[in-house]
């Protein structure tokens, strides 16, 4: 993988997206090994790779559902392990694949989103009813 090191302190060059030697093993397999790379604000960025590269693993745990086990994940300037609320509160996410969709009704896919970022049960009850 090429990888753009972030580098910059400076306010004028900040980073959307800063992942700095990320690891993650399941057992004896390393699923990230050192993973390096930053992103800039209004730039898209795609993640490519054959399957087993790791590129689940590092959305899980850019995502903060996975917590990885080395380096950093930062999303405009949140740690994903330190801040993970507003980690998510910073990014947006759509999977390729969501196995839930045939599964689940609407409501059932706004309650379980909701969950997933935290909101107030008494909060989300409210939101979920309103939409």
């Amino acid at each position: 993988m090429t990888t753009l090191a972030p580098t910059s302190t400076t306010a004028a060059d900040t980073w959307a997206l800063e992942i700095a030697d990320v690891r993650k093993r399941y057992g004896n397999v390393e699923a990230l090994s050192g993973v390096t790379f930053g992103v800039r604000p209004g730039v898209v960025c795609g993640l490519l790779g054959p399957n087993g590269a790791g590129k689940s693993t590092l959305m899980r745990c850019l995502t903060t559902l996975m917590r990885q086990d080395e380096g950093h994940i930062r999303c405009f300037g949140h740690d994903t392990l330190e801040q993970p609320r507003n980690a998510r509160a910073a990014i947006g996410y759509v999977a390729q694949e969501v196995s839930l969709d045939k599964a689940l009704t609407g409501r059932e896919h706004l309650q379980l989103h909701g969950a997933l970022y935290h909101v107030a049960k008494n909060e989300l009850a409210g939101r979920v009813h309103d939409v």
